[in-house]
């Protein structure tokens, strides 16, 4: 299951100031967004106890991974984080500028996130501004991010098939 809830109301700094100046949409914002929240890591949770598998993703920083029952899903021993820059991925801002948009994956098989390792921004381009609503167009995922999705699920897929095909001989 492959899962990017709705986080604006979650959502670093900027988040933090609606909070202040517009608290009554941050609000109405937030109704939709925690509920969404909880779901997605009750699925998470469900996965994880009948053996299988989740990815989840959240631009970073967000404080989605505070609202129960996440902090459940983290204490179990296979869930694993990998952080780094949607601009290594190929997303790009309306403007054709790449758009930096830190992000963390989280899932329940290392395979899952192998294929987003080392992908901090290495400063070699320009990054579009994604302020004063900006961001919104860049929650489309890049070809290449969705690619590397398909990729880990490949890896996966092949590290399962072989244990199941290892304890079909024992």
């Amino acid at each position: 299951i492959v899962m990017a809830p709705v986080c604006t109301p979650l959502i670093g700094s900027l988040s933090h100031l609606n909070r202040v100046h517009n608290h009554s949409a941050w609000l109405r914002s937030r109704r939709t967004a925690v509920p969404l929240a909880q779901l997605c890591a009750s699925v998470a949770l469900h996965q994880l106890r009948h053996g299988r598998h989740f990815i989840n993703e959240q631009p970073k920083p967000s404080s989605m991974y505070e609202v129960q029952p996440w902090p459940q899903v983290f204490q179990h021993p296979s869930v694993v984080m990998v952080t780094f820059d949607q601009c290594m991925t190929g997303l790009t801002a309306p403007d054709g500028q790449l758009a930096r948009k830190r992000t963390q994956l989280v899932s329940s098989a290392p395979e899952l996130l192998s294929a987003f390792q080392d992908l901090l921004c290495d400063g070699s381009h320009r990054h579009a501004d994604l302020k004063n609503g900006l961001a919104g167009p860049c929650q489309v995922w890049s070809w290449n991010f969705a690619q590397r999705i398909v990729t880990g699920i490949q890896r996966l897929k092949r590290r399962l098939n072989g244990r199941t095909r290892a304890s079909l001989i024992s």
